[in-house]
């Protein structure tokens, strides 16, 4: 499976139990990735290559290559891009916080409803 982990909200909420449970689904032969709605240059490498696969939203640019419009709220950027690219890239489960806002892909909630 390919299986994508949201980081604000989600990872940073419980990193002591998801970084393990992200381990033990590598080795289990899952393809575990990051996906946010940061930019990749918030992120250091040593902490990107724990993932398989990463996949950031570097500006409007980015928006507007995966779903053809920029959004004003983040709730836009979770129904627009971040529902765009969890189809383009294939993701079978996402653990986010968003996950009302999130169509198209299996999701599970980590940490407060938003």
């Amino acid at each position: 499976m390919k299986i994508g982990f949201d980081f604000n909200g989600v990872l940073d909420y419980a990193p002591n139990v998801l970084f393990p449970f992200i381990e033990l689904l590598q080795h289990s032969g899952h393809e575990v990735g990051l996906i946010t709605g940061n930019t990749s240059s918030v992120f250091p490498k040593k902490f990107k290559d724990q993932f398989d696969f990463t996949i950031f939203c570097d500006g409007p640019e980015e928006e507007m290559r995966a779903c053809g419009k920029i959004a004003t709220t983040d709730k836009e950027k979770m129904a627009w891009w971040k529902a765009a690219v969890l189809k383009e890239e294939k993701i079978d489960i996402l653990f986010d916080d968003w996950v009302d806002h999130i169509e198209g892909t299996t999701a599970i909630r980590i940490g407060p409803k938003k």
